[in-house]
């Protein structure tokens, strides 16, 4: 169970695997690419206008790129979650259809347990806390949470605020 606590969800920047729609069969740790660089640096002037205390973030080059780029100039905590760190592309494969088969195997069954360790070890930070992650995140995070109020494959750089409602939990991308 994920903690009642409104917070932020920010996925990296692009890169050249999310450009070529290319899911690596192992979890690769690779950079952001120029159009990655130039979102994180855009995504800053959407931050300005939101109020943060703490950043979690994956352990991953892309994320870090991403963190350093688009909270240039911001003095704030820090706090690497290895938890956050993204699925491999069966375990994604495998994620995207349990929804539309309802059956879970035992490697999205660990995803999703990591994936609310993940969330709960940022959201025991003093908030407002942002967490920068991945795509998969996201999605897993969605279906814990039972999204329903939007798209749980977002682009890169989108902001997300998931706030606690009396129904369960509501997601809206902030632009």
């Amino acid at each position: 169970m994920i903690f009642k606590k409104e917070f932020f969800f920010l996925r990296h920047g692009e890169t050249d695997f999310n450009a070529k729609k290319i899911l690596p069969t192992e979890n690769i740790d690779i950079s952001l690419n120029q159009k990655g660089r130039q979102q994180a640096r855009n995504v800053k002037f959407i931050l300005d206008n939101v109020s943060f205390k703490t950043i979690c973030h994956s352990p991953m080059k892309r994320v870090k790129e991403t963190m350093e780029l688009a909270f240039e100039g911001y003095d704030m905590v820090k706090f690497e979650i290895e938890e956050l760190r993204e699925c491999c592309y069966e375990t994604w494969i495998e994620m995207t259809t349990f929804v539309a088969n309802q059956q879970q195997t035992k490697k999205v069954s660990d995803f999703f347990i990591k994936t609310i360790q993940g969330i709960n070890k940022a959201l025991a930070q003093p908030g407002p806390v942002i967490i920068i992650a991945h795509g998969g995140i996201h999605w897993a995070l969605c279906v814990q949470l039972n999204i329903t109020s939007h798209c749980w494959d977002i682009d890169n750089c989108r902001l997300v605020h998931f706030k606690p409602v009396e129904s369960g939990w509501n997601a809206s991308i902030i632009s």
